[in-house]
């Protein structure tokens, strides 16, 4: 999500076991998604089920 914001990230996760994370910049992220169609597609789906799901949260 934070492709489409500006702001600095607040966000964290806690593994359950030890794990490898990648990191990759914004602007590299960003190329690679215009460089994948069905990626996009992807994230666009995402994008809103979270929207739904939020949305619903605010309704109850």
């Amino acid at each position: 999500m934070s492709i489409f914001d500006v702001g600095e990230r607040t966000d964290f996760a806690t593994t359950m076991e030890e794990s490898l994370i990648c990191a990759i910049s914004k602007d590299d992220f960003k190329s690679f998604v215009e460089k994948n169609p069905n990626l996009n597609l992807e994230i666009s789906k995402l994008i809103g089920f979270r929207m739904r799901k939020y949305s619903e949260r605010i309704a109850e």
